[in-house]
């Protein structure tokens, strides 16, 4: 036989093999018939291979030896580690890859056309998990409001006065785009309600008491050289939290320690009659735990800087020196002409 006859031949023996291996598949039940899908298929691939391929006259021989070639080529192939399930999974990562693409396209065309009709200027996307989409100021202190997406995490946040505000979270990009960016109105997403306000203002104030509490801790323990406590501590803290606040903490701190006789009396009839956080728990947060001692010697420092009049600003300061300049020159001259002339 020719080569040709030989791989025909071949072939011929294989196809009549697959045919009665498809027969015998059908006549299976459903679950069966998946259990070799993935069998009946590279079947198929061997035979398509051999369609377009040749083997020697002697490779030829050799398969048609076998009653079941087919069988016996799979048996092979199933043995054989290839990169097939590399190649099935790469396409399944550059299609999900193609279709994310043009969600996230689509979601910044969006984004772009609402800045630009809204506020004549494009979106920034240098930072994709935080593109600001709105801003304004809310109640009567002109609290700002601020509203960005996340389009890598899916989601709408709002801050308020900096503070986290609320999050509408989605489980994917397309949910984003559907549920919020098509057909967003400014005036949706800058919606506050009164209680979201005072909620905010009264959640800054607990923070800024906390860091005042904190503050005033590092300063006694930076400023208390093992005999006495620097003065410097309490203008520092002043100056930076403004002396009504760090008045209010300490008083908060005396009030809940009273029966400490570690406090003078003076500094303990003082905190009677200041102001103070009514709920007990949010003033134990921003009690300060330094030593009883140093924290009434502290209080002492405080009320002190706080008696003293405002020291005027360096502008306040150079206007004075410039008032006091002229007003001197002013006297010269009028002194200058009731002299008698000579």
């Amino acid at each position: 036989m020719t080569n040709e006859q030989w791989n025909t031949t071949l072939y011929r023996q294989m196809f009549t093999e697959q045919e009665q291996f498809r027969d015998w598949l059908l006549a299976q039940p459903p679950e069966e018939i998946l259990n070799h899908a993935y069998e009946y298929v590279m079947r198929e691939d061997i035979l398509l291979s051999l369609e377009h391929n040749d083997l020697t006259d002697a490779q030829a021989a050799a398969l048609l030896a076998s009653p079941a070639p087919l069988a016996d080529v799979y048996k092979e192939l199933d043995y054989v580690e290839s990169s097939h399930m590399e190649e099935v999974w790469s396409c399944v990562v550059d299609r999900a890859n193609i279709v994310l693409d043009a969600q996230l396209d689509r979601a910044k065309t969006l984004i772009d056309d609402f800045c630009t009709y809204d506020y004549a200027s494009h979106a920034d996307f240098s930072d994709l998990s935080r593109v600001n989409i709105a801003y304004t100021t809310v109640g009567d202190e002109d609290i700002p409001l601020q509203v960005h997406v996340d389009l890598e995490g899916y989601k709408i946040e709002r801050e308020l006065d900096g503070k986290p505000l609320d999050v509408r979270q989605y489980g994917s990009l397309q949910e984003l785009i559907e549920n919020e960016l098509e057909g967003m109105d400014f005036q949706e997403l800058v919606a506050v309600d009164e209680k979201d306000i005072q909620l905010s203002l009264a959640r800054a104030e607990y923070q800024e008491n906390v860091e005042c509490k904190l503050a005033i801790e590092q300063a006694i323990a930076c400023y208390y050289d093992g005999s006495r406590l620097d003065s410097a501590a309490a203008r520092e803290v002043v100056e930076k939290f403004g002396a009504e606040r760090v008045l209010y903490v300490l008083a908060g701190t005396l009030q809940q320690n009273e029966w400490d006789g570690r406090f003078s009396q003076d500094n303990k009839a003082w905190a009677k009659t200041a102001k103070a956080d009514p709920l007990f728990a949010h003033r134990r947060d921003f009690s300060v735990q330094s030593h009883p001692g140093l924290v009434d010697v502290f209080l002492t420092q405080v009320r002190r800087e706080a008696e003293k009049p405002p020291r005027a600003s360096i502008r306040e300061r150079l206007k004075q020196a410039q008032e006091k300049a002229e007003k001197k020159t002013s006297v010269q001259a009028a002194t200058k002409k009731k002299e008698p002339e000579r």
